[in-house]
């Protein structure tokens, strides 16, 4: 009831307009008023102009993998992990290498291992209730993590769809502090978990311009 209380009061309010395109990074007023969100939930700041809406989390993978794998790249997941991000990068001819998880996100040391060998593109991670293992990263793996980003330049691709489902005060809103905007980090969020699958909305969070432009 409450939704459709909304959608009939942005069609009374919008009319016609509701249903026409929109600029390349989305409707500006819901990325506006994303920000306001992160701000109040999470503390974060981020500017509207950082926020490019995507058709769910899928979505936002694909673009992410179409604009920054070249078949042999190679990229690096947790293991176990979502298996949609897997077939996403390996449609893209990426060789995909997993690395081992611990109760507060994937062993360093195998990790940095890892990528001393392989010299990844990307790493993707599931910083809050990682899907299988709903194993949620320590800030300082998170830390640790970022540092190795900087040394061995490669991109993060955070996907943190599950974070608002925990009702406790804990460590995930000092952990997406530590991400969300991050120069070396494209964050993906999604409301299917949240809110309902069916609408196919999320939206990335990307740390500047010139990445935005090769987003869209």
């Amino acid at each position: 009831e409450t939704f459709k209380a909304c959608f009939n009061h942005v069609l009374d309010r919008d009319q016609g307009y509701a249903f026409e395109y929109q600029e390349g990074s989305g409707y500006a007023p819901l990325r506006k008023s994303l920000c306001t969100y992160l701000k109040k939930e999470k503390d974060v700041q981020i500017s509207h102009e950082q926020v490019l809406i995507v058709s769910g989390a899928q979505q936002g993978l694909d673009i992410v993998s179409k604009a920054y794998i070249q078949a042999g790249d190679k990229v690096l997941t947790e293991s176990p992990t979502y298996t949609g991000a897997v077939c996403v990068f390996e449609s893209r001819g990426a060789k995909v290498l997993g690395v081992r998880m611990d109760a507060d996100g994937v062993n360093l040391q195998d990790l940095e291992h890892m990528i001393a060998k392989h010299r990844p593109k990307l790493f993707y991670m599931m910083s809050h209730y990682q899907n299988p293992t709903t194993v949620c990263y320590s800030k300082y793996k998170v830390k640790k993590i970022l540092a190795l980003a900087e040394k061995y330049d490669f991109l993060i691709v955070e996907d943190d769809s599950l974070s608002e489902l925990s009702y406790v005060n804990c460590e995930k809103n000092e952990v997406s502090a530590q991400l969300y905007g991050h120069l070396r980090v494209i964050t993906i969020k999604s409301f299917s978990k949240l809110l309902m699958p069916g609408l196919r909305i999320g939206f990335l969070i990307v740390p500047t311009s010139e990445l935005l432009s090769i987003l869209q």
